[in-house]
């Protein structure tokens, strides 16, 4: 995370935590600067962010984070990688809105199923619509271009 994005409150209450643990307070007698600060905070946010590179690999730990589950975090990030993000923002919202949810992560992933059924059920009816007009139409040109149509009331044959 990079040094500016980091709510200096937090720092701060960070390092106040520190100085009121008695373990730290031996360590901490000289005052620390606030850039020396927002180093060590930089190099803790690195520490435990090293191995994410790829953007759906940190939407998958957030997902995780989020639905208190970190235990399946390589689930989220592959769900992330594969599945797309409407249906896992759709999914997480519901998860975190649910009422008396005593395990959020088994909503999330049924509400995931669910969305992925009902659009596999549309994606069928829309290529059944246009399937079915794609093959009217491929049989109507078939039809003017193989048989002419032979108007009785013409006059040109005779």
């Amino acid at each position: 995370m990079p040094l500016r994005s980091l709510p200096y409150n937090y720092i701060i209450s960070h390092y106040l935590v520190k100085l009121s643990n008695p373990c730290y307070s031996a360590k901490l007698l000289v005052m620390k600067s606030f850039k020396d600060l927002l180093k060590d905070q930089q190099h803790e946010m690195i520490d435990r962010h090293k191995y994410v590179t790829k953007e759906f690999q940190d939407f998958g730990y957030r997902l995780a984070l989020k639905l208190n589950d970190l235990k399946h975090k390589s689930l989220y990030i592959k769900l992330a990688k594969e599945k797309p993000r409407a249906i896992l923002d759709q999914a997480l919202s519901f998860a975190i809105d649910y009422p008396n949810a005593g395990n959020k992560a088994r909503i999330f992933m049924w509400k995931i199923k669910d969305l992925s059924k009902s659009d596999k059920e549309k994606e069928k009816e829309n290529s059944k619509l246009s399937g079915s007009k794609e093959k009217q139409q491929a049989m109507d040109i078939k039809a003017s271009i193989f048989h002419k149509k032979i108007d009785p009331n013409s006059q040109e044959d005779k």
